[in-house]
């Protein structure tokens, strides 16, 4: 018998299934069948070190790390750093994170999660 694994990578929502005979989606750690699509960077106290906070918890902690809560990175996957809709997404603030490019690979995009 084999197993089949499905794993939707979603903008806002990600979800995981398995198929055996029947589909049966995974729950994650909060016994939640979508995860929302959101990772976060929460500086220690010795400012050098991070924890890693993924899902609910990080889309929670959004006011608090703004420009370290990286979420709607789908919407970037693939494009260009020159295209329109990247350079929209920087000019008018629609994310707290920085969106930046390395001149070393011209149109790369980079998210330093951590400076």
């Amino acid at each position: 018998m084999s197993i089949t694994i499905g794993i939707d990578l979603g903008t806002t929502n990600s979800v995981i299934s398995v198929k055996k005979i029947n589909v049966t989606t995974l729950r994650n750690a909060e016994r939640e069948e979508l995860t929302p699509s959101c990772v976060t960077a929460i500086p220690n106290t010795d400012h050098q070190t991070y924890d890693i906070v993924i899902g609910r918890s990080s889309r929670d902690l959004l006011k608090q790390y703004p420009t370290q809560t990286i979420m709607s990175v789908k919407r970037l996957m693939g494009r260009d750093f020159e295209d329109s809709e990247v350079q929209n997404m920087i000019k008018n603030h629609r994310v707290g994170y920085e969106i930046t490019t390395d001149p070393s690979e011209p149109g790369s995009i980079r998210i330093p999660l951590v400076h």
